[in-house]
């Protein structure tokens, strides 16, 4: 849910080492397990026993996991965990929840299918904009997550002038993530978010861009907690998509606080928070910067299931739309 300098070569560098790094250590750690003999030992945050590949990727993305067993993750031992089946982390020691918000990066892994729907109110002369979307979140192991963003519908309605509606599917999202150091009052992930042109130009879809970030959550105690990170998102084929620039450098924060109990849905678990954006546009194409205010919320309805709202405000000039909410159903287990 999260999306932000120089230009030319230099960005391009920056997204081959960002991504370079991701692959370096996703190889990295499964290969040093491998080297060991088989069948693995499960020594730490998993109940004791033998893990075969299979196993850790079943019991990822079905097993029941019990936030008793989990034990830290440190960067400065990245092979630990990559064969090891997902643990959900427990609250932080001040109460503070893990859990998505819009518009915001995610630090942390969970294991939930998001039913989206987001509106987007156009400036004078533009078309608003509609989208239907369902987004997939699994871990596959401890170390290691996948995400999944699938925008089945994107509408643009008819505007002033010569404007006229159009739909089509939009462009899905591929986003490998790995943990590098997680604690019961941190997470701290690398990831990169791959956009593929399955969707239409008419709706401004059918582009190619690749969205390496860093991202962090942490409990600053009494039950508040921050979220962000940096990141970029690099356009490989705008398909003559003028409005987009070569790249972007990304740039968000968030502060939240929980104010209610968990058992107290449909307000259980409670969280207002408000998330803060910059975007800057790089290289060629339009030179501009934005910034934006997502106030939002998050509640338990009760059956594993959340809801989630935020607008995003942007405060700068030009503004690229005037308001935007996004509503999302959370479901995990």
């Amino acid at each position: 849910m999260g999306h932000f300098l120089s230009v030319g070569k230099r960005s391009c560098w920056a997204l081959t080492a960002s991504y370079g790094l991701l692959v370096l250590i996703s190889l990295i750690g499964p290969a040093r397990l491998w080297a060991q003999s088989r069948p693995l030992q499960a020594t730490s945050g998993a109940s004791r026993g033998s893990y075969s590949l299979a196993d850790v990727v079943k019991l990822s993305l079905f097993g029941h996991t019990d936030p008793a067993t989990f034990t830290p993750l440190q960067l400065s031992d990245i092979g630990h965990g990559w064969l090891q089946p997902w643990i959900a982390p427990p609250n932080g020691s001040s109460g503070a929840l893990r859990g998505g918000w819009v518009n915001t990066f995610s630090g942390f892994f969970s294991r939930e299918l998001d039913p989206t729907y987001s509106f987007t109110s156009a400036t004078s002369g533009g078309r608003n904009e509609h989208v239907g979307a369902v987004t997939y979140l699994t871990p596959l192991s401890r170390r290691l997550q996948l995400g999944l963003d699938i925008p089945f519908v994107d509408s643009l309605a008819s505007g002033s002038g010569s404007n006229q509606s159009d739909t089509s599917f939009g462009d899905i999202v591929i986003t490998p993530q790995v943990m590098l150091q997680e604690t019961q009052d941190l997470s701290l992930s690398l990831g990169v978010g791959v956009r593929t042109p399955t969707g239409e130009t008419k709706t401004g879809n059918g582009v190619t861009a690749v969205n390496p970030f860093v991202a962090f959550w942490s409990d600053l105690g009494a039950k508040w907690q921050a979220r962000g990170g940096i990141g970029a998102n690099v356009f490989t084929n705008r398909h003559g998509n003028n409005t987009l620039p070569d790249s972007e450098f990304l740039a968000n924060l968030a502060l939240g606080a929980t104010l209610s109990d968990h058992e107290l849905a449909p307000l259980g678990d409670f969280t207002p928070y408000v998330s803060l954006n910059l975007i800057q546009n790089i290289g060629n194409g339009p030179d501009t910067t934005t910034f934006s205010a997502t106030p939002g919320i998050r509640t338990y309805l009760g059956w594993s299931t959340y809801f989630i709202s935020g607008i995003v405000v942007p405060v700068t000039h030009p503004k690229p739309f005037d308001w935007q909410l996004t509503s999302i159903v959370s479901i995990g287990w």
